[in-house]
């Protein structure tokens, strides 16, 4: 009798261990994939900002946009960044240049263009994807009508 309380007592600790394993590893692989993800959507972010050119966006030579675009496929097989094309950011379209920004005495209102965008990376897995919506500023332009 005394060795079947053995046994039993035996078993519901490596049940327990097992458990608390499991949920160890599950959430170190959660770490572990929102990690990649944070290093893809950035990746993603530096290309947008890299690449970004508000004067011919949507043009054959120039989407404005990337799609499951793939870091380094040799090492990290699936890890990967998308973006949206950036468009104009209706609330805020502009912000007022400061005079230190330009030359003095210039004469012509410069302020500099808000474009809006999202950046998502993906891990891995399609499950383990982190998106960001971000702000682009361009400038200073001139902003007036009969510059324009």
């Amino acid at each position: 009798m005394a060795t079947f309380f053995a046994m039993l007592i035996l078993i519901a600790v490596s049940i327990f261990a097992l458990t608390m394993t499991t949920q160890d590893i599950r959430a170190s692989m959660g770490y572990y994939c929102e990690r990649r993800s944070l290093s893809a959507a950035d990746a993603g972010l530096a290309a947008l900002c890299l690449g970004f050119n508000p004067e011919n966006l949507g043009t054959a030579g120039n989407p404005g946009y990337a799609d499951n675009v793939e870091i380094d496929p040799a090492n990290s097989p699936g890890v990967k960044y998308s973006y949206t094309v950036p468009t104009r950011n209706s609330a805020v379209p502009y912000i007022q240049a400061r005079r230190s920004d330009l030359t003095i005495g210039s004469g012509y209102n410069w302020v500099f263009e808000l474009f809006n965008a999202s950046v998502t990376g993906i891990g891995g897995i399609s499950s383990c994807a982190t998106t960001f919506d971000v702000s682009l500023k361009h400038g200073p332009v001139n902003n007036d009508t009969g510059y324009r």
